[in-house]
């Protein structure tokens, strides 16, 4: 059945890319209050703060990546297909 000219599958493939958007902006929203927080408890004199506030090396998300979480991890948009990463590490270990 189509609805406003798109057929099933298109409405399924517009329905999922939603469902992704939500689901990634929650995720970045929550890693970039992580991030912002493990900033904030690290002091001044800390020599990777330093670096990233004064922009010479590494990002607010490098710090949260590292102190607090790493999040959910993307590729074009997408959560990386646990079929791909089961083929990855399987040629990893072989």
């Amino acid at each position: 059945m189509a609805h406003h000219g798109q057929s099933d599958g298109e409405s399924r493939n517009l329905l999922r890319q939603t469902f992704e958007n939500t689901i990634n902006k929650h995720l970045n929203d929550a890693r970039k209050k992580t991030g912002s927080s493990a900033q904030n408890s690290l002091s001044d004199f800390n020599q990777f703060k330093a670096m990233v506030v004064s922009g010479a090396k590494g990002s607010p998300i490098n710090i949260s990546q590292i102190i607090a979480c790493v999040g959910q991890q993307n590729v074009e948009g997408f959560v990386i297909n646990l079929l791909f990463l089961i083929y990855s590490y399987i040629r990893l270990f072989s």
